[in-house]
């Protein structure tokens, strides 16, 4: 899994500084601190959204302890994975962990999967069954490729990959991605045109 996160024992001085936590030498390794307010809560969440941090409920709770996670992360799939240390409660009284971030990105670690496999290795996907999509949204003019078959199956996922592609390089990348996983020497359509037909379809 690609991850991105921020190791919770160096950054937790930033947020809590000052009284907020005990400063004595002696202090246990458990410890235990109640947000007061609301307003305090969410200033504090703020901070964790910038920092990778994040709140693991122990009780049952109507808070969303991962939207930090998924303002850091910039994605919906986020997990927090808690530090024990400190066990905390909000206004309410509900208990909860400290917790640093962790990030997935399903479409990125799939392309990641493409990179190191390339096409063959995806179950039901080859080289062929993609460029033959490809060819047929530059016949047709659209991304939706008619029928059941494998190309019309294949094209959401084409969909998702030239989407991603913003953040990995563009339709270069995208294009020579292709080129270079399916041994393409000359193209036999316009690539660059079915780029720009799957970057606009729908992927739901």
């Amino acid at each position: 899994m690609l991850t991105s996160t921020l190791a919770l024992t160096s950054a937790l001085p930033l947020v809590f500084a000052g009284a907020l936590l005990p400063q004595s030498q002696d202090a246990p390794t458990t410890l235990t601190r109640r947000e007061t307010t609301w307003e305090v809560y969410h200033q504090t969440n703020a901070i964790f959204a910038e920092q990778g941090l994040c709140r693991y409920y122990i009780d049952a709770t109507d808070r969303d302890g991962l939207w930090p996670c998924r303002q850091f992360c910039a994605s919906d799939s986020v997990t927090c994975t808690a530090d024990n240390a400190v066990t905390a409660t909000n206004p309410n009284g509900e208990r909860y962990y400290y917790g640093k971030c962790s990030c997935s990105n399903p479409i990125l670690e799939t392309i990641v999967d493409f990179t190191a496999q390339g096409l063959q290795g995806l179950p039901a996907i080859t080289c062929a069954v993609w460029l033959e999509a490809l060819k047929q949204s530059v016949e047709l003019s659209t991304w939706v490729i008619p029928g059941v078959g494998p190309a019309a199956k294949a094209a959401k996922t084409i969909v998702k990959t030239a989407k991603m592609a913003d953040k990995l390089g563009g339709k270069d990348w995208w294009t020579n991605f292709i080129k270079d996983t399916c041994h393409i020497e000359q193209w036999d359509f316009d690539v660059s045109k079915a780029f720009d037909l799957f970057h606009e379809g729908d992927e739901n």
